[in-house]
């Protein structure tokens, strides 16, 4: 992998500021700025005195924009992910609350049909973003901006035209909306940067998709850049720099000349074996949200899937999806397989998961509230048709089951028995059920340090490094301003995360990783040190990863573990790793 280090150590002079960001799409970059400022007009509260016409001209807009989003939904029918974005834009023009509340402003206050939908608009996108404070939520008001701009262009009859460019640009803005992703070309952008959002926005997804290197949560960049103004963008490290001199700039585009020359050695062995350089095997699987995107997995070059997210099913639709309809998707996901490891994660439900016909309770704080299991274990009866499901589906092949965010042992024993319970009666009715393996994800400090004794109970566990650190650290990751503390450089983290593997391998038990440390080749070396053997990831992080581990020698190996012991700042961890070469 290149290394932008290189080209900045001789001197600090050779550029003038770097903003560090959190990396999105890897690439590097140089070029010119393009500004892009997209944000909710300010409401004129301009009158009517006709407010019958502006509540039928507000009608007509909402169906038009229903209409087009539906014809965007539709023309995605082959990328899952993207459509569950714009299908939630649906729901959100759907919304009867919004509605009713445009509509009584326009009675009440005799004010346009503009004026009432962006004074609403701005009223919901801060309850969203107060409401959101200290869960990604807050990242979604994104989507209130783009539904609010899609009504009022149509209300405005404005043509969307996307912005044509003379030369290849690196775009800068404060916030990218969903549909903007949809609408950059390849072809004319070099990079993105973004003030808001995090590896798991909206916009983020797509941009992934359209495959423009990016960087979000890059602090007051918009305020740093002027237009036109050369930039220098690692995507790989998130970090930009301004102010750089003609040898900075000559040193920099080497490595994207090495970056072209790596990506294109990676796709000619993308079927190969995952090996050690000492011949030992590893499995790179990948983390899945529907059956759509499981044949996408093993074009990468995935040997099985580590996490199948069974919640999406149960999104964007008015009721649970019935026994019959999820046996036929499991069914479906398995014969995929064909005969490669599945595993598939029961409901992810609460915190910034929540389900619209689900009663969630109000919590002060969704991430430590009902979440996961415990959602599940209430919700008793949603949980058991998609246990029966998932054992019924069993029949055509092996399925390991994973339960997220277990906390205690007691927790483990309840599960333990209700899918014991659920196979005696599926069995008792003729239903033949093939094998399972049962485990749990490690994402709680508790199952963590109980890591021994739940490992006495099931047949594997898998990591889930986004929700361990963040809990381990006490700070939410999708709070741009606590990333260097949500860091999967802090020690204390890292030190959890070796302790849980060397109690599985201890145990002769399977542990993965399924968290966004397994698909950073940042951690690759020191992840396999840890004696990690099993990763699961974004399908499209699958490349990078083999290569990083065609090149773990056991010298590497032997340093990054003596460093560890003497690392006692995420700073420390970081230099060790830049020296090892990973960083």
């Amino acid at each position: 992998m290149a290394d932008t280090s290189k080209s900045n150590s001789n001197t600090n002079s050779t550029w003038q500021k770097c903003f560090d960001g959190i990396p999105i799409r890897d690439g590097y970059a140089v070029g010119p700025v393009q500004k892009h400022i997209t944000s909710l007009p300010v409401s004129e509260n301009k009158s009517t005195t006709q407010p019958d016409l502006e509540i039928k001209r507000f009608n007509e807009a909402l169906e038009s924009a229903h209409q087009d989003l539906k014809e965007l939904v539709e023309q995605l029918n082959t990328e899952d992910e993207q459509q569950k974005i714009f299908q939630a834009h649906i729901l959100m023009i759907q919304d009867p609350v919004l509605k009713k509340n445009v509509i009584n402003r326009i009675k009440k206050e005799f004010v346009t049909a503009e004026s009432a939908w962006l004074s609403v608009m701005h009223d919901f996108q801060q309850m969203w973003e107060k409401a959101g404070k200290g869960s990604s939520m807050e990242n979604r008001s994104s989507d209130i901006v783009d539904v609010g701009i899609r009504v009022l262009r149509i209300l405005q009859n404005e043509t969307i035209i996307v912005p044509k460019y003379d030369q290849k640009v690196i775009l800068v803005t404060k916030e990218l909306t969903a549909s903007d992703a949809m609408s950059l070309d390849s072809s004319h952008f070099l990079a993105v940067l973004s003030e808001r959002g995090n590896d798991t926005s909206h916009s983020a997804i797509l941009i992934r998709s359209r495959g423009i290197p990016a960087v979000f949560g890059l602090k007051d960049i918009v305020e740093n850049t002027s237009e036109e103004q050369i930039l220098a963008v690692d995507a790989i490290n998130g970090k930009v720099y301004t102010g750089c001199s003609e040898s900075f700039i000559t040193d920099f585009q080497v490595n994207i000349e090495d970056f072209e020359q790596y990506q294109s050695d990676q796709s000619k062995d993308i079927n190969s074996e995952t090996k050690l350089p000492s011949g030992e095997k590893v499995s790179l699987l990948a983390n899945v949200s529907s059956v759509d995107q499981i044949e996408s997995a093993l074009k990468h070059g995935a040997s099985g899937v580590g996490l199948f997210r069974t919640e999406f099913l149960y999104t964007n639709r008015s009721t649970p999806p019935s026994l019959s309809d999820q046996i036929e998707i499991y069914k479906k996901a398995i014969s995929l397989m064909d005969g490669r490891k599945i595993v598939f994660r029961t409901g992810d439900f609460g915190g910034d998961k929540p389900i619209p016909y689900l009663k969630f309770p109000k919590e002060d704080n969704p991430f430590l509230g009902l979440r996961g299991i415990r959602f599940s274990m209430r919700e008793m009866q949603l949980l058991d048709v998609q246990l029966k499901a998932l054992l019924t589906a069993s029949e055509i092949g092996s399925v390991s089951i994973m339960f997220p965010m277990v906390s205690t042992v007691d927790e483990v024993h309840q599960i333990l028995d209700l899918v014991h319970e659920i196979r005696i009666e599926l069995e008792l009715n003729g239903i033949k059920v093939g094998k399972i393996d049962l485990g749990v994800m490690i994402e709680v400090p508790s199952a963590a340090i109980q890591i021994k004794e739940i490992l006495e109970l099931v047949d594997f566990v898998s990591i889930g490094t986004n929700d361990l650190i963040q809990y381990v650290m006490a700070a939410d990751r999708t709070q741009t301003e606590l990333t260097s503390i949500v860091s999967g450089f802090q020690p204390s983290a890292l030190r959890l995360v070796k302790y849980v593997i060397e109690c599985a391998n201890e145990a002769n038990k399977s542990v993965s990783i399924c968290g966004e440390l397994a698909g950073d080749h940042r951690f690759t070396g020191l992840l396999v040190a840890f004696g990690l053997r099993e990763f699961s990831m974004s399908a499209d992080r699958i490349p990078a990863i083999k290569h990083e581990i065609s090149i773990a020698h056991t010298d590497l190996i032997s340093k990054l573990l003596t460093g560890l012991d003497t690392c006692k700042t995420a700073n420390h961890v970081k230099i060790l790793l830049e020296r090892s070469g990973s960083v």
